[in-house]
Order: structure tokens, then C-alpha cells, then sequence
């Protein structure tokens, strides 16, 4: 695992440095700089129209689901009425039945020639009870029309719905599809402004790092073995040909490993916070991982001053990586930190 840790930090530093050295050959920052607002306002053009897709498609939905709790409230209520109209129409039929049967009855009575006033009585009831169901027959043909015309309107409406609703299925997939696209878009541009990002960074710390070197006052000539390590409790170091990994728990203070000017003190795409000091006699330490920087660039530090803190509570171990650059080309960062005043941690 150490081996694999050395060997990862190892590709981390040749990246970064690498990086660097492409940021080295001329480009101007400042029309890079403008490069990548351009690139921020596109993606936030993007991401604007994503947005308002995003706004477009919860309406509908919003008008879709409403549009179908009416439609069910529609259907059920044609079911209601149908079952009506049936029961009706049993009903209608059964009576029927009935008023054949007494009409049948009171002609059969007319036919006996010797009809007594018992058989005319009941030929008169006969009649009125033959009016009586003729009046609710009627009723119910009428009850029974007024059904059929609203069933034929709620049918109506109901087919309307289920247009509207068609039509919203047909919209919500197109904006879909439109989403689909941007997103895809957003994607590639997002990847297209991280670049530029990385490229602005570099060509800004490399710009740094080949900068004329700002000479702090009472500077000492520096040579191997000048520096204090960055981090004072620290549980081990990772030496590597060139720079150093110090790991350590909980929460720290990272200090200057000497006396000097701040070149470079904030963020950097993929290798978290950074901090350069200039030194003079074009030597720099370099500084960086998860951290906070509380310096910033044109400050004049002294040996040990705190640089920045790193806050992280974690159970595995935190590390910053420490290396001196001179003339912004690597050196074994080891000789150069003061072994007598290094813990026996390696």
C-alpha cells in the first residue's frame, strides 16, 4: 500500500508538473481567461434552458394528471348512468309486460256478452291501473332519454380528454427529447469549461512559478537542508524522488517551510487548495492538498507562520504533499529539509 501510494503521488506530481510545463510555452492569459467566460456563459445558457424544459415539463405533468383524474371522474360517472339506463330499461320491459296482460284481460271481459257489474268494476280498475303505468312508463322514457343525451355528452367530453391527454404524451416526449439533448450538451460543455479551467490554473501558476522572484527583506541564501517541514505533527513521511507526502490525523496547521513571498495561494482544478512561497534565488516550496489557505499572494511570511489549516476529521490519515522547485524544476525535496530538525518518521 505505501508502494502504491509513493507511485500514485509520483504520477500526481509528473501531471501536475507536466501540466505546468505545457502551461510554460506562450499563452495569454487573458485571452484565455476570456475564453472561459465565454465557455461559463454557455453553460449557464445550457443550464438556463434545461431549467426552463424542466419548468415546461411539471406543468404539463401538473395539467396531465389533472386531466386524467377528470377523465376517470368522467368514465366512472358513464358507468353510474349506463347501469341507470339498464336498470331503466328492465324496468320499462317488465312493466310492459304488465300493461299487455291487463289490456288483454279487459278484452276478454268485453268479449262476454253477460258482463255483471263485478266485471265491469274490474274492468274499471283495470283501466286506471293501465293509466297509472302508462304515466310511469312515460316518466321513465323520458328519465331514460335525459340519460342517454347526458351519457352522449359525457362521452363526448370523455373523448376530449383522452385527445388532450394524447396530445400532452406527444408534448411531454418531445421535451423530453429536447432535455435529452441539452443535457448531453450541458455535458460536453461542462467537460469543454473544466479544460479550460485546468489550462487557465496552469498557465496562471506557471506564470507564477517563472515570474521574477520578489526578494522579501533580511532574505538568507537558501541551500540543502534550509527548510523546516510544512506540518509539525505529522506520523509519517513519504519520500519520493522529488517531493515529500506528510501524513498526519485529525486537524493541523500547515507553516511556511521559510522565509519568503507568497507567489500562488488558492485553488486548483483536481489537487485541491495550493500555496507557493517564492524564496528567492529562484527557489519556490510548493504546497498543496485539502486544505485551507489563509494567506494570500504578495504576503511576506516568516519561518513556521501558518499557511494554511487543514480541517478534515476523518479515521483514515489526512496527507499534504511538500516540494522545492528551483528554477520551476523539481528537486529531491528531502535534502533540502533541515534532518535535524525532522522526526525520525520516515
Amino acid at each position: 500500500m505505501e508502494m502504491e501510494h509513493l507511485i500514485k503521488r509520483s504520477i500526481f506530481s509528473l501531471s501536475f508538473f507536466a501540466n505546468l510545463a505545457f502551461a510554460s510555452a506562450p499563452h495569454d492569459y487573458k485571452d484565455l481567461s476570456n475564453q472561459l467566460k465565454i465557455q461559463e456563459a454557455k453553460v449557464t445558457k445550457i443550464n438556463a434552458s434545461i431549467n426552463s424544459l424542466d419548468s415546461r415539463l411539471n406543468k404539463n405533468n401538473e395539467i396531465f394528471l389533472k386531466n386524467v383524474k377528470i377523465a376517470e371522474f368522467i368514465d366512472k360517472k358513464i358507468q353510474v348512468l349506463e347501469n341507470d339506463l339498464k336498470s331503466n330499461d328492465s324496468f320499462l320491459k317488465e312493466k310492459l309486460a304488465q300493461l299487455k296482460k291487463m289490456v288483454y284481460q279487459i278484452y276478454i271481459n268485453k268479449l262476454d256478452d253477460e258482463q255483471d257489474f263485478e266485471t265491469l268494476i274490474r274492468n274499471d280498475l283495470l283501466k286506471n291501473s293501465i293509466n297509472e303505468k302508462k304515466e310511469l312508463m312515460e316518466g321513465l322514457i323520458e328519465r331514460n332519454r335525459i340519460l342517454l343525451s347526458d351519457i352522449n355528452d359525457l362521452k363526448t367530453r370523455y373523448s376530449s380528454y383522452k385527445d388532450h391527454e394524447n396530445s400532452l404524451i406527444l408534448l411531454m416526449d418531445e421535451l423530453e427529447s429536447k432535455k435529452r439533448d441539452l443535457s448531453l450538451q450541458y455535458l460536453n460543455e461542462i467537460e469543454a469549461k473544466e479544460a479550460l479551467e485546468r489550462t487557465v490554473n496552469q498557465v496562471k501558476i506557471a506564470n507564477v512559478m517563472r515570474g521574477e522572484p520578489t526578494k522579501p527583506k533580511a532574505m538568507i541564501e537558501m541551500q540543502l537542508g534550509a527548510f523546516l517541514a510544512p506540518i509539525k505533527n505529522y506520523l509519517k513521511m513519504d519520500p519520493s524522488a522529488k517531493g515529500v507526502t506528510f501524513k498526519f490525523k485529525g486537524q493541523s496547521d500547515l507553516t511556511s517551510a521559510g522565509e519568503g513571498v507568497v507567489a500562488y495561494s488558492g485553488a486548483l482544478s483536481n489537487y485541491g487548495n495550493v500555496v507557493v512561497i517564492d524564496h528567492g534565488s529562484d527557489i519556490r516550496s510548493v504546497l498543496f492538498g485539502e486544505f485551507k489557505p489563509i494567506v494570500e499572494k504578495g504576503l511576506q511570511v516568516k519561518v513556521g507562520q501558518v499557511l494554511g489549516r487543514v480541517v478534515k476529521e476523518n479515521e483514515q490519515l489526512n496527507s499534504v504533499y511538500f516540494e522545492i522547485r528551483k528554477k520551476n524544476i523539481a528537486q529531491n525535496t528531502l535534502l533540502w529539509l533541515d534532518k535535524n530538525k525532522l522526526a525520525q518518521k520516515i
